[in-house]
């Protein structure tokens, strides 16, 4: 009983790490709903596509460990859905942006580096941190 209750602790504390991570991710990290950018554009070299990769295989990984079908279920669902919303937010900013000023120009005046930028980050980051949030969820209510 002891190591079972140690088993769901540590998933609660892991949870709660999930929670804060990703929602810092999609808040912070990704293009945004008012259209500003990164709050951090310094970091977004860190937090790319092998970070985004990387943090749904671990996501992954817990679920293994938990032993939660649920939990991989919603991963998957939580993640196309969190690209869905992605794919919706590039192609309304790209509506919402006249073609004249260059994607780089407008990146530049947001303060974003244009060469580390890309609309494939912003929606891996955004469907990682939607599974993650979930995720951080599930850990943290103990669903089975």
């Amino acid at each position: 009983m002891g190591k079972r209750m140690q088993k769901e602790q540590l998933a609660s504390i892991v949870g709660w790490g999930f929670v804060a991570l990703s929602t810092f991710l999609v808040f912070f990290m990704t293009m945004g709903k008012y259209d500003g950018g990164p709050m951090f554009p310094s970091l977004v070299p860190v937090f790319g596509i092998p970070f985004a990769v990387f943090y749904f295989v671990s996501q992954a990984g817990i679920c293994l460990w938990l032993r939660s079908k649920l939990g991989v279920i919603l991963m998957i669902v939580a993640c196309l859905l969190g690209y869905g919303i992605g794919s919706v937010r590039e192609a309304r900013w790209k509506k919402s942006h006249p073609p004249q000023p260059a994607l780089d120009q407008v990146l530049e005046e947001h303060g974003i580096p244009s060469s580390n930028y890309d609309w494939t980050r912003d929606r891996m980051i955004t469907a990682a941190s939607f599974s993650g949030f979930v995720l951080g969820l599930i850990c943290i209510r103990k669903w089975d």
